[in-house]
């Protein structure tokens, strides 16, 4: 599971395990963690503004023989020491956004685990003073500590002194027994460790021979009978059947077990698409109600026809503008006068959109007969639709040879950001997850072309540049839905009289000075991608995972070059260039 995947909508609270101490007391990353990934998991709040978020510091590998084995020891073992690791916990809890710390010490006074017999006391001294220094912060920090099941390391904790100063206490339940209990009476693997033995024999307590066992049936919560409905006098609510099941246990000749995942944030899809006749029967009585057709046009002409309110979606109004490319190098002298040569690459402007989704899978989740299960999708469709606009400056300025090749990421480079995720949701239960993630991602690119008409080779193209340069475009998103799976390459003029045409604007302060005998170009582009993934898994058995895009490329390129004129005029073209969207990725199904 990667960040983005966490379902901190399901959350309270989340530890993050584990982050390390320094010698000199400073929060520091864990091996083989970067400081980011800290980073990153504090900005999930933005998506869950109440999940409480804590930092668990050490570990077990934390005070195994090496470098780290000393740190919490010789931190409790001075006021000095404990007073420069509480200001450094407060200050990464207030730059990274966590809500508190967990101190996973193991074990205190432990001989086999670096411990000494001054670390009971000491570690009571450490929380009182981090409390007291807490509360005179004004703020609310979570404190908590791990403690162990085993009587052999639990008796060099204070307990009693400990708890007054801590909101909880963590309990390693997991480790009540095991192999180090030796020749404990009752064995030394009683309920250890679950193991697969274990699983396989509680599912049995579902009932032997038994395909499924009902557990409850109560009144849902969550659903309801419409007024239509229940003004006719009917004399039974809607229930909520919770059952388990076994698929193991049915017979050879079983049919499949058909499973559909429907999903949209565009109203009336359900209407519109799901719950509506099929083109054909697939001779499944509670699925003959809902959409089913057996090849992609029918699905896309079903898609084609769907229409909705599109006042409503995932809005997404973010400022994008960044530095691509700074160039400096030591004074040069021009006309008897130093000036410094660097010259600066940017992009500036705005994303304001919307965008909508919805898509339908059907699968047979089938018995292998080697074990185990496998998912068959048999039909999948899905539409993404975007509206507003994109507001993007293009520009370079400075006075200087900017060679983009210099930077080690090729001509054209690209500069790739990460995917921002917006709204979507999450599904976890007994044996199935789905995961619907809409997102943007933005790509920018930069090239430099040595000569108004291309160099001997991009790869080693330096353009001469002596000025200002920029130019505005403002594109129109469209009014069209593009559907998956689509043709690779659709034809442009299917979406080209759906969005207005590019608005351009050339600020009237550009300026060159000069240029090189043959001139040079710089293109600046960005690749805006709108797009869904789903993640599904059911019964372990993952979906290949369906993935609609849609890309919108805009560059504009700039080119000077020497006037034929006698009195050292330069000339100027500006070029805006625009992939027609979409431009999709899908999996084939």
């Amino acid at each position: 599971m990667n960040i983005g995947q966490i379902p901190v909508n399901m959350l309270t609270h989340l530890n993050v395990a584990f982050a390390y101490i320094s010698q000199d007391f400073a929060i520091t990353n864990m091996d083989g963690v970067s400081l980011e990934t800290y980073r990153n998991i504090g900005n999930l709040k933005s998506r869950n503004p109440n999940l409480k978020i804590v930092i668990s510091l050490g570990g077990w590998a934390f005070s195994d023989p090496g470098s780290w084995r000393n740190v919490f020891p010789t931190m409790v073992s001075s006021k000095k020491n404990r007073a420069a690791f509480i200001q450094n916990l407060l200050g990464f809890l207030s730059e990274y956004g966590y809500d508190g710390v967990d101190l996973d010490w193991e074990y205190p006074g432990a001989e086999d685990r670096g411990g000494s017999k001054t670390d009971a006391n000491n570690y009571v001294a450490l929380l009182t003073e981090m409390r007291e220094a807490i509360n005179r912060s004004g703020r609310s920090y979570i404190v908590t500590f791990t403690a162990p099941t085993s009587y052999w390391y639990l008796r060099n904790f204070d307990i009693k002194g400990m708890e007054p100063y801590v909101d909880w206490i963590n309990v390693m339940s997991y480790d009540l027994h095991g192999v180090w209990d030796k020749s404990n009476p009752i064995g030394n693997h009683v309920l250890a460790h679950t193991n697969l033995t274990e699983i396989s024999l509680a599912f049995d307590l579902c009932g032997k021979n038994s395909f499924a066992r009902a557990i409850s049936l109560e009144l849902s919560a969550d659903q309801y009978i419409s007024a239509e409905y229940s003004a006719q006098g009917l004399t039974s609510a809607v229930y909520d059947f919770t059952f388990d099941r076994n698929l193991g246990l049915m017979r050879r000749d079983t049919n499949n077990t058909r499973i559909r995942l429907d999903y949209s944030n565009a109203q009336n899809y359900w209407d519109a698409i799901v719950d509506s006749p099929g083109i054909q029967s697939r001779h499944v009585g509670t699925l003959e109600e809902r959409f089913f057709a057996p090849d992609k046009a029918e699905w896309t002409k079903k898609g084609l026809d769907f229409e909705f309110d599109t006042s409503n979606g995932e809005t997404i109004q973010k400022d994008i503008g960044t530095p691509l490319f700074w160039q400096t190098v030591d004074d040069c002298d021009v006309s008897g006068s130093e000036f410094s040569e660097g010259v600066g690459v940017y992009v500036d402007g705005t994303i304001d959109a919307k965008l909508f989704y919805g898509f339908s899978l059907i699968a047979n989740l089938r018995d292998r007969e080697l074990g185990g299960y496998e998912l068959d999708v048999t039909e999948a469709h899905g539409f993404l639709k975007t509206t507003g606009q994109t507001d993007l400056t293009y520009g370079i300025g400075g006075v200087g040879n900017i060679d983009i090749s210099r930077a080690g990421k090729g001509n054209p480079a690209f500069y790739e950001q990460p995917e921002v995720h917006v709204g979507g949701m999450g599904q976890i239960s007994p044996g199935a997850s789905v995961w619907v993630t809409p997102y943007y991602k933005v790509i920018y690119q930069l090239a430099t072309i040595n000569g108004s008409t291309g160099g001997p080779s991009l790869q080693t193209g330096a353009a001469q540049f002596n000025g200002r340069m920029s130019s505005r475009v403002i594109t129109d998103l469209g009014n069209f839905q593009v559907n998956f799976p689509t043709d690779k390459e659709p034809p442009q003029e299917m979406y080209n009289d759906k969005r207005h045409k590019n608005r351009i604007a050339i600020p009237g302060d550009n300026i060159l000075y000069g240029s090189s005998a043959v001139g040079g170009q710089v293109a600046i582009g960005t690749f805006v991608n709108f797009g869904l993934k789903i993640d599904i898994s059911f019964f372990g058995v993952p979906v290949p995972d369906p993935k609609l895009e849609i890309i919108y490329n805009t560059m504009g390129k700039f080119s000077f070059y020497p006037g034929d004129g006698e009195h050292g005029e330069v000339c100027a073209d500006y070029d805006i260039m625009q992939v027609p969207p979409p431009s999709t990725d899908y999996v084939q199904l």
